[in-house]
């Protein structure tokens, strides 16, 4: 008896990581389904929220329970209790302070499939579920606003874009975009490899739609960093002529997308000491000293001249929650770095795909916002750190 209820169990766990993994990369394109109905988003957030820490509290405690630490739990535990602590005090001592859900929503995702995929079917499932959600947050604004392909900004269906209509499914490509190649790697079959290019198409075309300067840098970074890695000299070549090739016929058959490129570019950088971004950061750096040790004790924005945010994850830890936060993403970041290293004594390939994430990620990370907060990349860093440890124990397809 005890050991049918431990089957079906494990079974309501898996079936709970599945969902919060489609999920995660899914909830990215809520803006274009509900935008006119703000109240209906946040209640899917909270949602979110509840869902994720109630499975995160249950395999939480059933570790403890059995006695069996995983060491892993040093990559989230202590940053969360952070999050959480400094929040409380906030709430408490300062006005207008509140819990950040969607921050210690998305460091929990990572912890639940750290503690939750215990071999290498669990985490093709999750791959699975959670690069579909990427494919349909990404298919969904291309069929409804497909009127929207080169611009950033405009007002759809009642609702106001100012800048950033493309910018979730961004998210989701940054997400599972060297996913998909990874997965392609691992399972190495025709048919995974036909259905994963067709997401990957789709999800890039739809990230590409904004024209997003960061994003152009972070794939040229990754992709050039991946063909070293797995020493394709000769397709590096390739690529290098192919990109020369389209950067001069693309002008030819989309004008109009050349045209919209360029005049971002002239309305936004006309040099680089112009770039609003620049201005942004020499207001927080010049500020460090106020938030260097615990992060802003009150509204964060309001080391910068026009109240906008820090405009770089770096920079967002630091501001935030200070040296810990900061120390905290990069212990993140090193735990994603010794899994790949990992990865990479027997599959090569897979590893270089998941390193090439890491520089994508980072590339973006160090210039944007994207990915402070967001569930999906958090997601996907759980599956990398968990990836280096499920690899031991299977063979590649």
């Amino acid at each position: 008896m005890n050991t049918n209820l431990k089957k079906e169990k494990n079974k309501l766990i898996i079936l709970s990581l599945t969902f919060i993994a489609f999920f995660s990369s899914f909830k990215n394109v809520n803006i274009y389904l509900f935008g006119n109905n703000q109240n209906l988003i946040v209640m899917l957030d909270y949602f979110y929220f509840i869902l994720v820490v109630l499975v995160f509290s249950i395999m939480f405690f059933e570790m403890l329970k059995n006695k069996k630490i995983n060491t892993k739990i040093k990559y989230f535990v202590p940053l969360t209790l952070w999050i959480v602590t400094k929040s409380a005090l906030l709430t408490l001592f300062v006005s207008g302070e509140y819990l950040p859900r969607n921050l210690i929503a998305g460091i929990l995702t990572m912890g639940i499939f750290v503690l939750g995929i215990k071999n290498k079917k669990s985490l093709i499932l999750m791959l699975w579920a959670f690069i579909i959600g990427a494919f349909l947050s990404a298919l969904i604004p291309l069929i409804l606003s497909p009127e929207m392909i080169g611009y950033r900004s405009g007002r759809v269906d009642g609702v106001e874009y100012r800048g950033g209509f493309w910018n979730f499914p961004l998210i989701s490509f940054i997400s599972t975009g060297w996913l998909i190649i990874a997965l392609i790697h691992l399972k190495r079959n025709k048919k995974t490899t036909f259905i994963n290019s067709l997401f990957l198409i789709t999800i890039t075309i739809a990230a590409f739609s904004g024209l997003s300067r960061s994003l152009l840098l972070a794939v040229s970074v990754s992709v050039l960093f991946y063909l070293v890695l797995v020493r394709k000299f000769r397709v590096l070549a390739i690529v290098t002529v192919l990109g020369g090739l389209l950067l001069t016929y693309i002008p030819i058959l989309f004008p109009f997308l050349i045209e919209q490129y360029q005049t971002r570019v002239e309305l936004e950088a006309l040099s680089f000491q112009d770039e609003p971004r620049i201005f942004i950061w020499q207001s927080y750096l010049n500020n460090i000293p106020q938030f260097f040790l615990f992060g802003a004790l009150g509204d964060y924005r309001q080391f910068d001249n026009l109240g906008r945010g820090p405009h770089s994850v770096l920079l967002n830890w630091l501001v935030q929650y200070g040296i810990i936060g900061f120390l905290g993403f990069t212990y993140f970041v090193i735990g994603i770095m010794g899994s790949i290293r990992k990865v990479r004594l027997n599959f090569k390939s897979q590893s270089a795909a998941l390193a090439a994430w890491l520089v994508a990620y980072l590339s973006l990370a160090l210039i944007n916002q994207t990915g402070f907060f967001e569930a999906s990349i958090y997601t996907a860093f759980g599956l990398i750190i968990i990836w280096g440890r499920v690899t031991k124990v299977y063979e590649e397809d």
